[in-house]
């Protein structure tokens, strides 16, 4: 048996052009076999106001009948197992995409997260089969006081929201990851620390450590894992039967983890010459910002900055691998998924 690690990275600061790829690792021998740029396209973007990487690189990625399916700004880029580009996908709901969902080769779920968004589209089609609006949705909008977002559905959106004034908004939810189970839908609004059940427009979990949080994967048990960089680089592991925390997992405790977060820090002050200039960059990059997550077994598969990517056996709590991509904290890791021949 042989482990793939397809991972997509987002370069903080770059230009457009160079803020990300998609790579290939051959896990076992810690090998790059492939690796091509993710960069969105059609419409271009031109200039991204936000330095941390607001339309850059690659984002969510899911693995289906063989098909490699990459997200960038606004697109779904697909690619053979080799990384050789087979099509792209498109709507104008495609705001901002993060982590996308598929459990099924007739669709996909992706989190639109500049405006709010979870949207269900035919694999085949590229149309838009349903779609969720949490800030329209009544119970949650009665909760957290949520007025709708400003935006007219039938027309291309996908480079009116480029600012990131949006996100400002106190209605703003950041939803970024979404999760099928049991047949409801799950997502993620990092902002006010939430997971919701968006089939019942519900609340199952309320945590604030979940504000700025990613990626939301739910076991067939329940247990539902997200990365928190919430004070510190934990993940957090939800029973969502009981809609209790269950666990947590503290990254630094692992002396790899804590070598490289010294390492990178080291790294970027050297490079950077003066006390002013590091601090500029901590401003836009940070070590141990955690995204993209991927689960086979026991072993939980994270991403990090400076890109790595490190397996950890969740149950025990015990660091079994890892893999350091780049020592410089502007590039991290974003999706991640796991193939195994």
């Amino acid at each position: 048996m042989g482990v793939r690690v397809y991972f997509g990275t987002v370069v903080r600061a770059a230009p457009v052009p160079m803020g990300g790829e998609l790579s290939c690792l051959d896990w076992e021998n810690k090998k790059i076999e492939g690796k091509i740029p993710i960069v969105p396209e059609n419409p271009n973007v031109e200039q991204d106001p936000n330095p941390r990487g607001n339309t850059r690189g690659c984002r969510g990625i899911q693995i289906i009948d063989n098909k490699v399916i990459a997200a960038n700004y606004h697109t779904l880029q697909f690619f053979d197992l080799n990384l050789n580009h087979v099509k792209d996908m498109s709507h104008g709901l495609m705001v901002g995409i993060h982590e996308i969902y598929t459990n099924s080769g007739e669709y996909i779920w992706v989190a639109s997260t500049a405006i709010d968004a979870a949207l269900k589209l035919d694999l085949n089609s590229g149309s838009l089969i349903e779609s969720f609006w949490p800030r329209e949705m009544s119970n949650l909008s009665m909760s957290y006081h949520l007025k709708p977002l400003d935006i007219d559905k039938e027309m291309d959106n996908r480079l009116n929201f480029l600012s990131s004034s949006h996100i400002k908004h106190p209605s703003h939810l950041h939803l970024n990851a979404i999760a099928e189970w049991r047949g409801h839908v799950y997502a993620l609004l990092n902002s006010k620390g939430l997971i919701v059940d968006l089939t019942n427009d519900r609340v199952v979990i309320e945590d604030e450590s979940l504000k700025g949080g990613h990626n939301l994967l739910i076991l067939d048990n329940g247990y539902a894992f997200v990365n928190s960089n919430f004070k510190v680089n934990t993940v957090i592991i939800y029973d969502i039967n009981k809609r209790e925390l269950l666990d947590t997992i503290d990254l630094l405790k692992f002396n790899w983890i804590k070598w490289l977060y010294i390492k990178s820090l080291t790294f970027s002050l050297l490079k950077g010459k003066t006390v002013l200039r590091f601090r500029k960059t901590l401003k836009t990059a940070r070590p141990l910002f955690l995204r993209g997550m991927d689960i086979i077994g026991d072993q939980l598969f994270l991403g990090l900055s400076p890109a790595s990517i490190v397996c950890i056996d969740w149950r025990q709590k015990k660091l079994l691998d890892a893999y350091n991509y780049s020592m410089d904290i502007h590039v991290c890791v974003h999706g991640l998924k796991i193939y195994v021949t």
